[in-house]
Order: structure tokens, then C-alpha cells, then sequence
């Protein structure tokens, strides 16, 4: 049964230099939180059961929690200020590849 809403949260806990994720799921106008994964020995053979599955706009509440709780993407790919800078630069670029080559009406 998929829960009525689930919402994730996210901080920095600079004591543990570690990021902490809390889950409340709501179900039923009942409110659940998650709390510990438990552990089991992998063998050749273990089929490993996923920690939690997440449908596409659960995923997307972790990764908006993710982001306000300050974390960003290593390679930091498809943030707003990058692309509106690259944009500008391109804009630039454009303006003088044609002034240099006598080209009207490009601004």
C-alpha cells in the first residue's frame, strides 16, 4: 500500500560532520518515522532486497531535502546559476565573433 504522503528531511550536524535524513511517512491520518536499517551478512547467493523504493516524486522530495540541507552535486552539472553564467558568456562570445567579423544587427 503506498503511503498517503511521505516527506523528507535533511540537516547538517556539524558535531558528527555528518548529513542526517529522517523520514515521516503518513498513512491513514496516521503519522510513522523511520528509524534504524538492520544488517545481514551477503553471501554468493543473497538476494539483496532494496533498502527503500522510491517512486519518482518521493525521489524528488529526497533530493529537494537533500539540497536544502546544503549538499550539491559533486561535479555541480545543471545548477541554475551555472547555466545562466554559461548562457551570458555564449551571449558574449556571440556578440564578438560577429562585431569582429562586421556582422550588423547581432547584438
Amino acid at each position: 500500500m503506498r503511503p498517503n504522503k511521505s516527506k523528507w528531511y535533511c540537516g547538517y550536524n556539524p558535531s558528527q560532520r555528518a548529513y542526517e535524513l529522517f523520514l515521516t511517512i503518513k498513512n491513514n491520518n496516521i503519522e510513522y518515522f523511520a528509524t534504524d536499517i538492520t544488517l545481514i551478512e551477503r553471501t554468493a547467493v543473497s538476494y539483496m532486497e532494496p533498502i527503500l523504493t522510491l517512486e519518482e516524486d518521493q525521489a524528488q522530495q529526497l533530493m529537494d531535502a537533500l539540497w536544502a540541507g546544503g549538499l550539491r552535486p559533486t561535479e555541480g552539472h545543471g545548477s541554475a546559476g551555472q547555466l545562466g553564467a554559461t548562457e551570458r558568456h555564449l551571449a558574449d562570445m556571440r556578440k564578438l565573433a560577429f562585431q569582429a567579423l562586421g556582422i550588423k544587427g547581432e547584438k
